[in-house]
């Protein structure tokens, strides 16, 4: 995955070709490198870099998911400075399945990360930390308990948004009624409470999201 900052520096997120790492990268526009870091938890661990993006100070943030020493993936949380020192690292986990897909920071203050959380099927998750990448908050949704189907199902957030006022949404695919999956979006304010969710009647899944000049 990559970020592009408004200077035309590309930031790459990534793993080694032997899995045991994560990999960042910040290239200035004409390739060359300025910095690269490599980051692993533990020994013969597997870890990857899923998302990266950057504030204005041009610090940059990456996601990893990481294997804990049982070999259950985590969600670890990087920043790195302008000249890609690392500054802290956040874990977030538990003894269930979690993968970041997604990472944002909204106005330099908090960070979202979205992607999946497993304890059998897989379900949408959302969390945000503040700056210093202490957790302030987590939700798991699972569209068949919040739809009542009484067929369990994985479901897997492919995109999210930050919306000009403020919210934030999830889009992805999930598996409520027959015919093969269904796009649900799920939109959380800033606090973490949930604001409406929808879903499509037909076979469709939500790969990307984006918001137009009337907050649509």
């Amino acid at each position: 995955c990559f970020a592009l900052d408004a200077n035309e520096n590309i930031y790459i997120a990534g793993q080694s070709i032997d899995q045991d790492y994560s990999i960042g990268l910040k290239c200035d526009s004409s390739g060359l490198v300025l910095w690269n870091s490599v980051f692993s938890c533990y020994p013969n661990a597997y870890d990857r870099g899923t998302s990266i993006d950057f504030d204005r100070q041009g610090s940059s943030y990456i996601s990893v998911m990481s294997q804990d020493t049982t070999g259950i993936p985590d969600i670890i949380l990087l920043k790195y400075s302008l000249s890609g020192q690392l500054i802290w690292q956040q874990r977030y986990g538990s003894s269930h399945y979690e993968e970041p897909k997604q990472l944002s920071i909204f106005n330099d203050t908090v960070i979202f990360v979205s992607g999946d959380y497993s304890n059998g099927p897989s379900d949408y998750l959302l969390v945000k930390f503040d700056s210093s990448g202490q957790l302030k908050w987590d939700r798991i949704f699972d569209p068949q308990v919040f739809y009542n189907y009484p067929v369990s199902a994985s479901d897997n957030v492919l995109d999210m948004l930050i919306t000009s006022g403020e919210d934030v949404v999830l889009t992805g695919r999930c598996f409520v009624g027959t015919g093969g999956p269904r796009r649900i979006n799920v939109s959380y304010d800033q606090g973490g409470i949930l604001n409406w969710v929808a879903r499509d009647f037909y076979a469709a899944e939500g790969q990307t999201i984006s918001e137009d000049t009337s907050g649509h």
